[in-house]
């Protein structure tokens, strides 16, 4: 029988270059990597089984993106174990007991700007047929229509930035594999948030401060939000691997020696190892 949800450990998990690798991946990782997500899976079947468990996916990515990688794994199916889904970096709450849990609405001021920027980009000299918009559902994310950004298609999409004035409505998160563009203030709950705590938000409406072990996974400046909110609640806070050096702060955040789901797995398997309260410094140390 499952532990009281209130009891069970909860982990907020970031899911592109985290869980799970972004972009062109050779056969052999790929084909790695889906044993790796294998064994997550039976880890996330014995916490569950033990204390429960209280999985978040806290991605940048859309909502039916993060399905998709949920689905050939199964683990809202798990006894004990309750997935929620938080998308387009805290934005949209999704649990798959309790349908939407959340929808934040960003102010007119920054959906009438990201028109203009998307005009821009689209017409830009060095970012034109270049990018995409992600299928979201609330804010604007472009993707590079090859691997990768290049180092001038990012400095571009810095220079607009600058020029249309984005830092009076919007957070930008530049990095080689997508352009965020968050809202900086937004409607939720029939309250204003400005500026809006984007993953940390989701980190204080969905920890509970009586889970056995509190913890956060991630790789990149979007995630620092998410590491602070779970640190100021008593929790740890991994970079994979994998991870640039230079995530903010993240010298305050351990680095799991263990790239991207390898490295997820390690903290699990500490999880399991020693069912840390969420006042321990060490919960899920890397085993």
């Amino acid at each position: 029988m499952s532990a009281p949800a209130s009891t069970a450990p909860t982990v907020f998990l970031d899911l592109n270059q985290t869980l799970v690798r972004t972009g062109q991946v050779a056969l052999e990782e790929r084909l790695r990597e889906q044993r790796e997500l294998e064994e997550l899976r039976e880890l996330c079947a014995q916490i569950a089984g033990r204390w429960g468990l209280r999985l978040v996916f806290l991605t940048g990515n859309s909502f039916e993106y993060s399905r998709r990688i949920e689905e050939p794994l199964g683990l809202k199916n798990l006894e004990g174990l309750r997935l929620t889904v938080v998308s387009e970096n805290g934005l949209l709450g999704r649990d798959f007991r309790q349908g939407d849990l959340w929808r934040a609405r960003p102010t007119r001021g920054y959906r009438e700007l990201v028109d203009e920027l998307a005009e821009r980009v689209f017409a830009h000299p060095t970012l034109a047929g270049r990018s995409y918009t992600q299928g979201n559902e609330v804010r604007v994310t472009f993707k590079p229509v090859a691997n990768a950004f290049a180092e001038e298609e990012l400095a571009a999409f810095v220079e607009l930035r600058v020029s249309l004035g984005l830092a009076e409505q919007a957070v930008v998160y530049t990095h080689r594999f997508y352009v965020d563009v968050d809202p900086l203030e937004v409607e939720l709950d029939g309250e204003r948030h400005r500026p809006f705590a984007g993953k940390g938000y989701a980190v204080r409406r969905l920890a509970d401060p009586a889970a056995r072990c509190l913890a956060a996974i991630g790789d990149s400046a979007s995630d620092v939000p998410m590491f602070e909110a779970v640190r100021a609640l008593g929790g740890t806070s991994y970079l994979v691997e994998n991870a640039p050096p230079e995530v903010p702060g993240a010298e305050s955040v351990t680095r799991i020696p263990g790239r991207f789901t390898a490295g997820v797995n390690r903290v699990l398997r500490g999880l399991l190892a020693e069912g840390s309260s969420i006042q321990d410094p060490g919960c899920g140390s890397p085993g």
